[in-house]
């Protein structure tokens, strides 16, 4: 009876956590795309960017390393340079689109005033307008002066691998031959 009891309590469970909402997200994607005509280069350079946001005109702040970038519109390009790194460097460029959403705006009068969603015999109220902002994120890696990232694979420091090859090569051809002829000898007898 314990079993069914703890297996009955592990099937609502499970059943539960199916059937619940998933995580929120902090953030929701607003199609804001950050492009990069290198994501990867040698530090000292440097590198074009592009945001577009489709069809929403925005007033734009993209950041890299501290540095910021400002326009207006549906896209925005630009680029930034790099400094010049001893070892590989990851870093984030940041775009980010703040618009407002077309919500009334407080500026006129007769346009600003709304009835409430319930009711109410209070006299309509003043709607601000809601501006919203949209951020992306994109990683640029910097490489060292002569392309190598310093870490990534381990240093050739064991001389020559083609004499090792060789030499595994033959011992290989070696074995075989010597197997070969014990069979040969043995099936003869």
């Amino acid at each position: 009876m314990k079993k069914f009891r703890l297996v009955a309590a592990a099937t609502i469970a499970g059943v539960v956590t199916l059937l619940s909402s998933g995580v929120a997200q902090a953030y929701p994607d607003c199609g804001i795309d950050l492009q990069l005509n290198d994501a990867t280069l040698v530090g000292g350079g440097s590198f074009n960017f592009t945001a577009d946001a489709g069809a929403i005109d925005c007033a734009w702040v993209v950041t890299y390393r501290g540095k910021s970038k400002t326009g207006d519109g549906t896209s925005f390009s630009g680029s930034f340079s790099t400094p010049v790194v001893t070892k590989k460097t990851t870093s984030t460029i940041k775009a980010d689109c703040t618009w407002d959403d077309g919500a009334v705006s407080s500026s006129s009068a007769a346009a600003s005033t709304v009835s409430p969603a319930f009711y109410s015999t209070a006299p309509a109220s003043n709607v601000q307008a809601i501006v919203r902002t949209c951020s992306t994120t994109a990683t640029v890696t910097l490489l060292p002066k002569g392309g190598s990232d310093n870490g990534s694979a381990l240093p050739n420091t064991g001389g020559s691998n083609l004499s090792l090859l060789l030499l595994g090569g033959g011992l290989l051809l070696v074995g075989g031959g010597v197997t070969y002829m014990a069979r040969r000898r043995h099936s003869s007898h």
